[in-house]
């Protein structure tokens, strides 16, 4: 493993295990919920969400760098989608888990 992998990997955990961080993405699951949808810009989201866009901005910016989503830029609008098919899935596993 690279040390750039590693540096990615230990951000990657320490966004999911942190208390605080964990409890911040309690509410970026939403953004999550959302994603599963299909590719939404940014404005669709914090329309969806009732949030402001600079709220909205700071959490994808933070669930990008921690690689479960990506962007892409076309003009003004920024365009989101979950980063694997996979995390759709476990969302889903995840959801049905906790419905019992």
């Amino acid at each position: 493993m690279t040390q750039t992998e590693a540096k990615r990997q230990a951000f990657y955990w320490k966004v999911k295990i942190s208390q605080r961080r964990l409890q911040v993405l309690s509410k970026r699951w939403k953004y999550i919920e959302l994603l599963k949808q299909g590719e939404k810009t940014v404005t669709d989201i914090y329309i969806s969400l009732r949030i402001e866009q600079s709220v909205a901005s700071q959490h994808l910016a933070e669930l990008r760098k921690a690689n479960l989503v990506i962007s892409r830029k076309i003009g003004v609008h920024v365009y989101y989608s979950l980063a694997e098919d996979n995390l759709a899935k476990i969302a889903t596993a995840i959801n049905k888990f906790f419905e019992k």
